[in-house]
């Protein structure tokens, strides 16, 4: 994940804040259950190829 951020510590703030793209949900959240993390995943996929939405 910090590839995707560019490091290590921007990557731990941003799985702990809410994040427009999970429908204002952290990713911290949603990969306590196998359903979340299905949703985290394509969305830190979509990150590191530059889609935001």
């Amino acid at each position: 994940m910090a590839a995707v951020f560019g490091s290590q510590t921007i990557a731990e703030l941003w799985i702990l804040h809410p994040a427009a793209g999970l429908n204002g949900r952290s990713s911290i959240d949603l990969v306590a259950t196998p359903f979340g993390a299905t949703l985290v995943e394509p969305y830190l996929e979509r990150l590191e190829d530059g889609v935001y939405i």
